[in-house]
């Protein structure tokens, strides 16, 4: 029995998978002004040396975060220019991936320049809907035509089909999710409840960083999500609590 609860204990531990913290930005200009939640371009470098020094381990899309390792990802919403001119051939020049989730109106404006600094190999392009207008109220036949639509340019752009879809401006309703779930594999939020474990596993919650954020929250944020998601560590850790009652039980029968 000692033996099985060991078993069990190894079991959970190797099919354990943290939960990976993504980070969510938005443009990122060489300046900002007085807006303090602007990120400008030397913070979002000062984020990326935060990351190297906390050793947190930028993981590409689709990889899986290893048990007791630090993990993230970077995605980027909506479409800006500083993103191909300075995003991106920043995070290629770390040899860091990223998710972004750009507009079918960004991909039409910009096909040609994303196509030349695109790097299929570290960066992973998911569906934004056609603009940053909120979808909540559509009905299905304008949301099938318009992810479609806007699915047909990310292949033709990245050379890949979508998976990954995330909501614009943060908001959903019923016929929104319904559709967005037959069409992609995974959802990402914004600044969702994160801290419960027993969310949706395919949903995926981010932390929107703004400028004047101070490096505490970014190293809660680290902390906090750091929870097992996989359904198989679930089921894993299920067992190894029934082992141990069943241990206890024949323990106690033993003693009687």
């Amino acid at each position: 029995m000692r033996a099985l609860i060991f078993l069990a204990l190894i079991f959970s531990i190797y099919l354990a998978e943290p939960r990976i913290a993504v980070f969510c930005f938005h443009s990122i200009p060489e300046k900002v002004g007085d807006d303090p939640y602007a990120l400008n371009q030397q913070r979002f470098l000062e984020f990326l040396d935060f990351l190297d020094k906390e050793k947190v381990v930028l993981i590409a899309p689709g990889e899986s975060c290893k048990p007791f390792m630090k993990c993230a990802q970077l995605s980027f919403d909506d479409g800006y220019e500083n993103h191909l001119d300075f995003v991106i051939p920043e995070l290629v020049s770390r040899g860091k991936g990223a998710f972004f989730f750009w507009t079918g109106e960004f991909l039409t404006e910009h096909e040609g320049k994303i196509q030349k600094v695109w790097n299929q190999d570290l960066m992973t392009l998911g569906a934004h809907g056609w603009s940053d207008e909120s979808l909540m109220g559509e009905d299905r036949e304008t949301l099938k035509d318009m992810f479609d639509k806007s699915d047909l340019l990310i292949e033709k752009v990245s050379g890949e089909v979508a998976l990954h879809f995330a909501y614009p401006r943060g908001e959903r309703d019923d016929t929104l999710i319904e559709v967005v779930r037959k069409n992609y594999q995974y959802e990402y939020l914004v600044n969702a409840s994160y801290s419960f474990p027993w969310r949706f596993w395919r949903e995926r919650d981010r932390l929107l960083v703004f400028g004047n954020h101070k490096e505490e929250i970014w190293r809660e944020y680290l902390s906090g999500i750091a929870l097992w998601e996989s359904p198989w560590s679930w089921i894993a850790i299920v067992l190894f609590g029934f082992l141990i009652a069943l241990f206890r039980i024949r323990e106690h029968a033993r003693n009687s």
